[in-house]
């Protein structure tokens, strides 16, 4: 019985301590606003396309640029603040870098100094887009950034891509019926002596293009919703020709949520090319975007970077191949 009295009595000392009120302390979840990096996004591509259009209907993020921000966000203690200079709330939260100096020059001599962004508004400020420079496979990017006394650059190669012979769709049933539907399957012929990366894609047809022609960027662009529209492949498993590959439409990191072809609606299948740097860069993005932080799919590294003088990001160049498909 003294036993049991004793047991309780530690329990009633236990529970009735200090320790189980509470001592609570303030603590600042804000980060120091030092050691900001400069962070470039920049991408080229071989497609073809309207960039007053995309200017004017304010999609210059969908084709190709240089983009320039600060690391930290522009509305790091406010959430809710108003963009600078506008009236709408930043729904980008990186920092823009404005009045940069870039240009991109390749191995054949060409030149292109980049216009800053044309929309004078949030979410465009801090966006380059080149105006003459003309983007082929098999060719070598070198891009240069000056800001202020700072100079950064990078270079990128451009891997040739096979050509999409066809696209069809399947119906995939799943145990869940909701999670059931209509994925792409692509055929291509890869090259056997060569180990190669792709981004696949699958796109919305928007409705101002023409139906016969993919006439619009289609790296940046994807099929919405909850979906963040980046996936790799390498062939190192593919045999010499593909016979339907099913695609995977993307990356979420839930993984209740699953994304699927809307039957009659008209899409382009992409495959981007890219080198074993980007493929190692992007397919590190896809596993911070999957990532839960927990025991069985931890926090991967820091995404690696080509460019060099000091900043975070990655300057990429992929050649396209684009088949346009009805899901029937």
């Amino acid at each position: 019985m003294k036993l049991i009295n004793e047991y309780f009595s530690g329990l009633l000392v236990f529970f009735t301590s200090p320790i189980m009120y509470g001592c609570i302390s303030e603590v600042s979840l804000v980060l120091p606003h030092n050691n900001r990096k400069v962070v470039i996004e920049g991408l080229l591509t071989d497609e073809v396309y309207d960039k007053a259009f995309q200017e004017s209907h304010l999609r210059e993020s969908e084709g190709n640029y240089v983009r320039l921000s600060y690391s930290d966000p522009v509305n790091f203690d406010d959430p809710l603040a108003i963009y600078p200079g506008t009236s709408n709330y930043t729904r980008d939260q990186s920092s823009p870098i404005r009045n940069a100096l870039v240009w991109i020059s390749d191995d054949l001599g060409q030149i292109d100094t980049l216009v800053a962004d044309s929309a004078q508004n949030e979410p465009f400020i801090g966006y380059y887009t080149p105006r003459k420079l003309i983007c082929g496979a098999g060719r070598t990017y070198i891009l240069n950034v000056r800001i202020e006394n700072d100079l950064y650059w990078a270079t990128a190669y451009m891997p040739k891509v096979p050509i999409i012979d066809s696209v069809t769709s399947v119906y995939v049933k799943k145990p869940i019926e909701k999670f059931s539907g209509y994925l792409p399957v692509i055929y291509f012929r890869d090259n056997p002596s060569t180990v190669d990366y792709f981004m696949p894609k699958v796109v919305v047809v928007p409705s101002y293009t023409d139906a016969e022609t993919p006439s619009f960027p289609h790296f940046n662009s994807g099929i919405g919703g909850r979906i963040w529209n980046y996936n790799t492949l390498s062939d190192t498993f593919l045999p010499e020709y593909v016979s339907g590959l099913t695609l995977k439409l993307g990356t979420t990191s839930s993984s209740y949520f699953t994304s699927s072809l809307e039957l009659g609606q008209t899409y382009d299948a992409c495959l981007f090319s890219l080198t074993k740097e980007a493929f190692d860069y992007y397919s590190t993005l896809i596993g911070q975007f999957e990532s839960d932080g927990g025991a069985y799919k931890p926090t991967p590294a820091s995404a690696p970077t080509n460019i060099k003088g000091g900043a975070l990001g990655f300057f990429n160049a992929s050649s396209a191949s684009v088949k346009r498909f009805k899901v029937e």
